[in-house]
């Protein structure tokens, strides 16, 4: 009607329960959200006709009671696909992650909620990330934390900005593979986010190792290098610039160790990448009712560079021990410079 007031009428008793009216009086339309099951464009047209009574229609389930006893059609349900929003799409229809695990994959871009002014816990898959981002502060010069915060390969991002910011994660001194970010700021609780690539095997097997593994394994001779590989990795400790991931089942280019007396197995074991050499950690257990000695051989490969076991190289019946094998990585070099062939 002409006082643009919305009355909700009870069916049965005929009594006002309800005025929806805006809080402006100056406002065109109705500021609140009205939210109706049924809906007659026929009933709509005759509020027009009869606007000088400021009378309300009736909403009810009957087929024959309309506002003003006027009689109407039978009004259909409004589908419930009207009232559904696709709250896992952005307005240009791309999808939206909120899940807690985020498979990813290089080249596409994930859009991620996060809480704002909370920090946002982003589990990666590099050992040591990067980020980098142009609409995001990273680390201060003197390690402490700003908008970006790194901590082992964890991400935190905490943020005030009301806007989406855009970020790249990949690894340090490695820029084979990288996960291209979009954080929507939302007024929700704080988040952890992890990110697997869609193969993380295969992703594995793509690193090529840093520039600190490869000054680390050139600094001194290549026997010592390897001596003092096995050596760390002996005392439980970590070369330079080297990473350690986990391996599966399905690990690509484990290595094959054939015994008739032991039995050797990488499935749970450990890989430390580096530049030129990548070592393998599995586990050697005694399967025969007598003691056997370790042979390195039986771990030899084209690519294979040193064996060793340790802290047992005799095994008693039923006795296990670590077994390292190092590999040579092979990294295809690029010709710069062709030569025509004679005879081709």
């Amino acid at each position: 009607g002409n006082d643009k007031i919305v009355k909700l009428y009870d069916d049965s008793t005929k009594t006002l329960i309800s005025k929806l009216e805006s809080k402006k009086s100056n406002m065109p339309e109705h500021s609140n959200r009205i939210f109706s099951v049924k809906f007659n464009p026929n009933v709509m047209f005759l509020s027009h006709l009869y606007s000088s009574n400021p009378v309300s229609f009736i909403f009810n389930d009957t087929k024959d009671t309309c506002a003003l006893s006027i009689a109407c059609k039978d009004i259909p349900d409004v589908p419930a696909s009207v009232m559904r929003s696709d709250r896992n799409s952005s307005e240009n229809g791309e999808a939206i992650h909120d899940e807690p695990m985020i498979t990813v994959k290089q080249g596409s871009n994930y859009i991620v909620p996060i809480a704002i002014a909370h920090p946002n816990r982003i589990v990666t898959p590099f050992s040591n990330p990067e980020v980098i981002s142009t609409s995001l502060t990273g680390m201060k010069a003197d390690g402490s934390c700003s908008e970006i915060c790194i901590k082992d390969n964890v991400v935190y991002v905490a943020t005030n900005k009301q806007v989406p910011v855009t970020m790249f994660v990949n690894e340090k001194g490695n820029e084979s593979a990288s996960i291209s970010l979009t954080l929507v700021p939302k007024k929700i609780p704080p988040r952890e986010i992890a990110l697997k690539f869609e193969n993380q095997n295969q992703f594995m097997a793509k690193q090529t190792g840093s520039k600190e593994a490869e000054a680390w394994e050139q600094d001194q001779p290549y026997v010592e290098t390897l001596k003092k590989l096995l050596r760390s990795i002996a005392l439980n400790e970590i070369p330079s610039g080297y990473t350690v991931h986990n391996l599966g089942k399905d690990s690509a280019d484990t290595p094959i160790c054939r015994s008739d007396y032991v039995k050797t197995t990488f499935e749970n074991g450990q890989l430390l990448k580096g530049h030129a050499l990548n070592l393998y950690i599995g586990v050697v257990s005694n399967h025969t009712g007598s003691a056997v000695e370790i042979n390195e051989q039986m771990c030899g490969s084209w690519d294979v560079v040193a064996v060793a076991a340790f802290p047992n190289v005799v095994l008693e019946p039923g006795q296990k021990t670590e077994i390292y094998v190092v590999k040579r990585v092979k990294h295809e070099e690029k010709i710069k410079n062709f030569r025509p062939s004679l005879v081709r």
